[in-house]
């Protein structure tokens, strides 16, 4: 377990620890939570004080982050119900926490995320059928909207799960798991010797199942979790970090050489040259690197040193003169920039939900066959 305010190599700062209690059987501490949080993130994702230890509110400020609203995140570890340290609270933790909302509910948008230890199956977080038209309402009610219904590989419902979706139809709350992109058949979470089950869960406001790109399941990690897998989803920002461009020293990428089996040797005789003996002598001489922009000086004289001899004994490739692909008038230089993001997002969702690449495929033949008929026999295939 990281420590509070401890840095960790990426360099990000644990600023929220909060373990359980040493049990009396193992001298141990069993479940809690820990948020890490980037330092140039500080002064837009605040910690925010908590009722009770057994939550943690995060706010991601509007402004920063392009939201509608406040974005307002709750890390939850619910434990067991039948253990000691559930019978021993003088609360419940599911009700703690929807007060919580109700009150965060009124400056921005909820997500909840963690270990809640209750079973949902595939019982519905919404009101079925909820309109404004059926009887004068207020004029502060919103109706549910009529979204997809969940999927769940588990199919029990206990009292915990019941506890749970209480609280998301009275909060217009709802259950990522196997509803979205990534997590469409409701995967399991949680793998005991006892069986597996789903009691790990990510919600969010209604408001904003619109800016949730994806949310998958990752496989079981031992060495992660002692029965746990880890949940990983993605939202919809607009935000950049600003970044002191002057104090970023670059030099220009060096030229392509042509590499043969001769280049070794006459790389090795130009290094030996006068001009370059004296060049790194001169570079091993040098006072001690001890600061960054002695680092940066030496390293780029160091490249001018290897590309210099480079030029003296290697041949350059050829640059290419073809005229290229002619584009309309309108496809400007951003259009093709989006034109290469777009492919490469594109890319890395094939990689990550291969099953996407296998459907479009499937729909692009089926509409094939649908067009053209089947070769072989001239009759026209139909898809059941």
């Amino acid at each position: 377990m990281v420590g509070a305010q401890e840095d960790v190599r990426l360099g990000i700062s644990c600023v929220s620890n909060i373990s359980q209690p040493v049990t009396k059987y193992n001298n141990r501490h069993f479940g809690g939570l820990a948020i890490l949080r980037k330092p140039s993130l500080k002064q837009h994702v605040k910690i925010l004080k908590s009722s009770i230890p057994d939550f943690q509110w995060v706010k991601l400020e509007k402004q920063f982050f392009g939201f509608d609203k406040d974005l307002f995140i709750c890390v939850v570890y619910n434990p067991p119900e039948g253990s000691s340290y559930s019978k021993g609270l003088d609360h419940d933790i599911l009700t703690c926490l929807e007060k919580d909302i109700a009150s965060y509910q009124k400056q921005g948008n909820i997500l909840l995320c963690g270990d809640f230890n209750a079973r949902v199956a595939s019982d519905t977080d919404f009101i079925i059928d909820d309109s404004n038209n059926l009887s004068p309402l207020y004029q502060s009610y919103f109706s549910d909207k009529q979204i997809l219904e969940r999927r769940s590989k588990d199919d029990k419902l206990d009292s915990r799960g019941r506890d749970l979706l209480d609280l998301c139809i009275s909060n217009q709350i709802r259950i990522l798991n196997g509803r979205v992109l990534g997590d469409t058949f409701g995967g399991l979470t949680c793998y005991t010797p006892n069986g597996a089950s789903t009691v790990d869960y990510v919600l969010v406001s209604e408001s904003i199942l619109n800016q949730i790109l994806y949310m998958r399941i990752c496989n079981f990690i031992p060495t992660l979790s002692d029965c746990h897998c880890l949940l990983e989803w993605s939202l919809s920002a607009k935000y950049c970090l600003k970044t002191d461009c002057d104090s970023v020293k670059t030099h220009k990428m060096s030229p392509g050489f042509i590499w043969s089996d001769d280049s070794p040797a006459l790389f090795q005789d130009a290094l030996f040259t006068a001009e370059i003996q004296q060049r790194l002598d001169k570079f091993l001489k040098l006072e001690p690197i001890d600061s960054q922009n002695a680092i940066d000086s030496a390293s780029l004289e160091l490249t001018d040193i290897i590309i210099t001899a480079a030029n003296i004994s290697l041949k350059r490739r050829k640059a290419q003169t073809g005229k290229g692909v002619k584009h309309q008038k309108w496809f400007d230089c951003n259009l093709a920039y989006l034109r290469k993001k777009t492919y490469l997002v594109m890319g890395k969702f094939i990689l990550d939900f291969p099953e996407i690449l296998l459907k479009v495929t499937f729909i692009n033949y089926s509409a094939y066959i649908l067009r053209h008929g089947n070769t072989n026999t001239g009759s026209t295939s139909s898809l059941c």
